[in-house]
């Protein structure tokens, strides 16, 4: 076998946020920023496989000769069990074969673009499965990430329990100008906010509005709207998940509206507004976040 290269895009969901796991419509962007892989043979390794793994610095964070049970560490006994599940999937991909995986990430990891979904894709694409199967058995979820990955652009998601649908969209330049991200380098435990989110009882009610809300912004053409639409869609998923909204908590003064990305209260906020980028980064500087982008500097076209 000769030397395989695979790409797969970081993620970022704008809505659809804790209802997609409902079936609601989320509207998702792959990002600019995302995670390579490399495979060659490794014919001089005693191990079946030799493992590399690099930040966006081009440190080396982790390196390994598998399978092997002396790693203690979580991250090490994880990729084992997502190796395991790859040849589940795929029983010939490790037959006979002594391999060298190589990758290499864009981004750093706390930002939380997805250093586990784009790994998940990347596999997959080399094994030739199915993705979504292999997310099913690893790490669980929506899947609007693994979508992500191998866009080409902004998509409209929606996760149903026997199919994933996917709509490539196009969004109009008359709002996307005006958003920008923020990283508020707040990291929150996705999975206990997905936790707390299905131990509410009126989730199932919301899904229809959600999807109106998604529909309205992919179809929009004015940012007036667009920041409507948004401050609606904090608005009920405030009140479903019994959470004060992140404009309300921290951003009152912003001429604009935010929006907070993913599970509340970490990682990527949204800040749509009529204001120039240097109003947005006057604003969120002094207030101590400096990772700013624009929409055509964070997200894939």
């Amino acid at each position: 076998m000769s030397s395989q290269r695979f790409y797969a895009h970081g993620k970022l969901m704008l809505t659809g946020e804790y209802a997609v796991l409902d079936g609601a419509k989320a509207l998702a962007f792959p990002t600019r920023y995302g995670q390579s892989l490399e495979v060659s043979n490794a014919n001089n390794s005693p191990h079946q496989i030799t493992w590399q793994s690099f930040d966006f610095q081009g440190n080396v964070w982790m390196n390994a000769h598998l399978p092997s049970n002396d790693y203690a560490l979580k991250e090490y006994v994880r990729l084992q069990e997502i190796l395991r599940a790859v040849e589940a999937l795929n029983s010939d991909v490790f037959f006979e074969q002594n391999l060298a995986f190589t990758t290499i990430l864009e981004f750093p990891q706390k930002w939380g673009l997805g250093s586990s979904s784009t790994l998940i894709s990347l596999l997959a694409q080399w094994a030739s499965i199915d993705p979504f199967e292999l997310l099913d058995k690893t790490f669980g979820g929506s899947g609007y990430d693994i979508a992500c990955a191998s866009s080409d652009g902004p998509i409209v998601y929606q996760n149903f329990s026997k199919e994933k649908l996917v709509k490539r969209v196009e969004l109009s330049m008359a709002w996307t100008r005006g958003a920008f991200f923020i990283y508020l380098n707040q990291k929150k435990n996705s999975r206990e906010a997905i936790k707390h989110y299905k131990s509410l009882s009126n989730t199932q009610s919301i899904v229809t509005k959600v999807n109106q809300l998604t529909d309205a912004l992919v179809q929009t053409t004015s940012i007036s709207e667009a920041m409507h639409i948004i401050e609606e869609h904090e608005n009920l998923m405030s009140a479903t998940l019994e959470l004060e909204n992140i404009q309300k908590s921290s951003f009152v003064d912003f001429k604009g509206v935010c929006k907070s990305l993913g599970a509340w209260g970490g990682d990527f906020m949204l800040a749509l507004t009529e204001y120039d980028e240097d109003y947005v980064r006057d604003y969120f500087e002094s207030k101590g976040f400096n990772t700013i982008f624009t929409y055509d500097k964070l997200l894939w076209k």
